[in-house]
């Protein structure tokens, strides 16, 4: 004979201990990476198309400028960015592969919130590689906010950005996309020979 109540309790686990590993699974596949671009450039006639949706890299550095120093914070879908900036300082300019790269610049030694074009900056980089064309969009506006930031080997930059609207690489300030997103970015020394 079957116990009734025991199986509507072994039926009530299994049933519980599916949902709760389907509620698991749904909260991971949903929860947030530490780095992370929404938005970008659609691409159309001449407008190279450039998104992020893959950060394999987020670095950040400092460096003296003529106006103090700036803090650099770089996010890219390129890997080992860090070795390949140490090797060639302008490898943005001048890349030995294919890559997009968002550069956002700050005061150092401050943390808070930044306007973009008052005391923040922001570009995003673009390149096919090798031989290819490239381009730069400068940030016409938007608000960068760095939480933490200390300048040191295993050190970390946390912050987020918003509203980064970028404009048309041909001088008319049309805006062509807008990027929102966060970082956790590690300290990388030669972040500091970015032009």
């Amino acid at each position: 004979m079957i116990d009734v109540k025991k199986a509507a309790t072994i039926g009530h686990c299994r049933a519980f201990s599916r949902s709760s590993f389907l509620a698991a699974l749904f909260f991971a596949a949903c929860s947030q990476p530490d780095n992370y671009v929404y938005g970008g450039v659609n691409g159309h006639d001449a407008i190279p198309a450039a998104q992020l949706p893959n950060i394999r890299t987020a670095l950040f550095g400092e460096r003296e400028t003529a106006n103090g120093r700036e803090r650099i914070v770089v996010m890219s879908d390129t890997d080992h960015l860090c070795a390949k900036l140490d090797a060639n300082p302008h490898f943005f300019s001048q890349p030995s592969v294919g890559l997009v790269a968002l550069i956002l610049r700050t005061p150092a030694g401050r943390i808070g919130t930044f306007n973009v074009n008052a005391d923040a900056g922001a570009t995003l980089e673009v390149s096919g590689g090798p031989g290819s064309g490239s381009a730069t969009y400068n940030a016409g506006s938007g608000l960068v906010y760095v939480g933490e930031a200390d300048a040191k080997t295993g050190s970390q930059a946390s912050g987020n950005f918003s509203q980064v609207i970028l404009l048309s690489t041909d001088g008319s300030g049309t805006a062509v996309g807008q990027m929102d997103g966060a970082f956790v970015a590690d300290y990388c020394a030669p972040v500091a020979k970015l032009p």
